[in-house]
């Protein structure tokens, strides 16, 4: 599994790479880069998430740690990228996607982002 987890993350790491290239180009229309470069950028950071969460089940399975970060996180940024990774499917299907939350809640707290999302 671990061996799998490794090669699927080199040609994962080369599209992340060409779509920010595209990004970046002079000229590149902005709108289509918010409408289709973010979101395959969003889908492509969290598909390389689940892979390193595959590697860090593994290590466990073999007795080796498990590394967690706790760090400052905004909530509110982690569910604005989860919404544009939701957003796309959800036209699809003509629903439309609301995001609702509690003001009082604090914006920032300590957790594993990658884990979070």
């Amino acid at each position: 599994m671990s061996s799998i987890s490794h090669d699927l993350r080199t040609p994962l790491n080369g599209l992340m790479i060409l779509l920010r290239c595209l990004e970046g180009t002079p000229g590149f229309n902005k709108a289509l880069s918010k409408k289709f470069i973010q979101p395959s950028l969003h889908c492509a950071a969290y598909l390389l998430n689940l892979i390193n969460d595959i590697l860090d089940y593994t290590q466990v399975n073999f007795n080796e740690e498990l590394r967690v970060v706790h760090e400052p996180v905004n909530i509110r940024k982690i569910l604005n990228k989860v919404i544009v990774l939701l957003e796309m499917k959800a036209k699809m299907k003509n629903i439309e996607l609301v995001m609702d939350y509690d003001p009082d809640i604090p914006e920032v707290f300590n957790t594993d982002p990658r884990r979070l999302k």
